[in-house]
């Protein structure tokens, strides 16, 4: 390996049993279990509690992912965050790909029919979160979900979360799965795991 920064800032290099000491624990670091959980954190959340989630993340590959986490039973998806409130501008994968989808999640065929395009965002996500909820798992005491415009916030404010699920751009996947990792919190994030060896190596470190 070849390093062109000053020596300064010149990374360790690293041998071929440590590299794939850290690339294996990279890749087990990203793997979600239920009963127990296991994923990027301490202690398994105990078998038979309801797993708790913060979404980070929620453009249009964001909220396809929490659609596939609100249909396990086991969880239960309490805050979502973006910096984006709310837009109707996003890429999906053909015409009315996304809100065809949250219609079906939620048996509505009526969801959506304002929207001027595919839109997505902390408001729209926290929307669908208690629509499914309210009105399709018929929740008991069902509080309304959490919206942040800050992760930090999200992880400091939700006092029961087990954990995260990290959606944003790739950059920024490595910096929230470890903030989230020093504050007790497992996590699920979408790959690339980091946006560099080092990041990873990190990543791994604190997982």
């Amino acid at each position: 390996m070849h390093n062109n920064h000053d020596d300064k800032t010149k990374l360790p290099l690293l041998t071929r049993r440590e590299f794939l000491e850290v690339g294996a624990a990279s890749a087990a670091a990203l793997t979600l279990l239920s009963k127990p959980v296991r994923t990027m954190a301490t202690a398994p959340v105990p078998a038979g509690k309801t797993i708790t989630l913060g979404c980070i993340g929620v453009g249009a590959q964001g909220t396809r992912v929490m659609m596939d986490f609100l249909k396990i039973p086991d969880v239960q998806v309490v805050a979502v965050c973006d910096v984006n409130r709310e837009s109707s501008d996003y890429s999906e994968w053909g015409d009315g790909e996304i809100v065809n989808k949250e219609r079906k999640l939620l048996n509505d065929p009526s969801w959506g029919s304002d929207w001027k395009g595919p839109t997505c965002g902390r408001a729209p996500a926290a929307r669908l979160v208690d629509a499914y909820y309210r009105n399709v798992r018929k929740l008991a005491n069902y509080r309304a979900c959490g919206s942040y415009n800050d992760f930090r916030d999200l992880i400091a404010k939700e006092a029961d979360l087990d954990g995260v699920v990290v959606c944003t751009p790739d950059h920024w996947h490595a910096y929230i799965a470890i903030y989230a990792l020093r504050h007790g919190k497992h996590v699920f994030s979408q790959k690339p795991m980091a946006h560099s060896v080092h990041e990873c190596a990190l990543t791994a470190k604190a997982a």
